[in-house]
């Protein structure tokens, strides 16, 4: 893995504690890219400026885009999102993080009308995907772990890269330096475990996961995600920084 650029430094926007940046934590550390977490849903806040930081990765929680009446920090969010896309710094959005994207977007965030995907469930890019500097190495059709009941349009002037059986916009590119995914990249062993525990403590027994499916498939699935995740880390962070920090 190559060293970062001087100068690098990523913000990631926290919404709930189970949920932060995983394996993408592994990744940076071998880059080197120093990192900072920002936990908007604890009252934090940060000035719109960002301040020295180059890029920004937004990451998923249990709340929905659209309960700013519930969550109104998710005002203060959008705003901080539609700032990062002005100052065009490389933005990455993980499940509610790509709903808060295409919603600052101008795009409609809504309940998914095919019901929740929890578990693994196959991914498959689409012919856009094949030019994209961070999916193009991803195989074409994949298992990855989703944990979401709400879905989104995809917004005007984006690029639909990657689909499910059950909703289409599972993943999109807007302009050369913005991307948004459905599904949990960022996941490890112990965060799907944390999620299982948290999910079924907080349903009634009907709408409980059982555990070991989801288990048996992460034993099978997660170390080629993993390694999807290594290759589009390093790829976001190769063509999102600036050629004056690169050189």
């Amino acid at each position: 893995m190559q060293q970062h650029p001087t100068g690098t430094r990523i913000l990631a926007i926290q919404h709930a504690d189970c949920e932060n940046l995983g394996y993408f934590e592994t990744v940076l550390r071998q880059l080197k890219i120093p990192f900072d977490y920002l936990d908007v849903s604890s009252g934090e806040t940060f000035p719109l400026t960002l301040n020295n930081y180059t890029h920004l990765i937004v990451l998923g929680g249990f709340m929905s885009a659209y309960q700013e009446r519930e969550y109104p920090w998710l005002r203060y969010e959008c705003d901080l999102i539609e700032y990062a896309l002005e100052r065009e710094i490389g933005i990455v959005g993980i499940c509610l993080g790509a709903q808060l994207i295409a919603k600052v977007l101008g795009a409609s965030v809504q309940k998914g009308d095919r019901g929740s995907e929890i578990g693994w469930y196959d991914v498959v890019l689409t012919p856009d995907a094949q030019q994209d500097p961070l999916l193009k190495e991803f195989p074409h059709q994949f298992k990855a772990l989703q944990w979401h009941g709400d879905t989104f349009d995809l917004p005007e002037k984006a690029v639909r890269l990657a689909s499910s059986s059950k909703y289409e916009n599972q993943a999109f590119r807007y302009g050369d330096r913005v991307w948004g995914l459905q599904f949990h990249l960022e996941v490890t062993e112990e965060i799907i475990q944390r999620w299982l525990v948290n999910h079924n403590q907080r349903h009634p027994v009907p709408q409980q996961i059982p555990p070991y499916p989801i288990q048996k498939a992460t034993s099978k699935n997660l170390s080629e995600f993993q390694t999807m995740a290594d290759r589009f880390i390093e790829q976001f962070i190769a063509v999102t920084t600036p050629v004056s920090q690169s050189s």
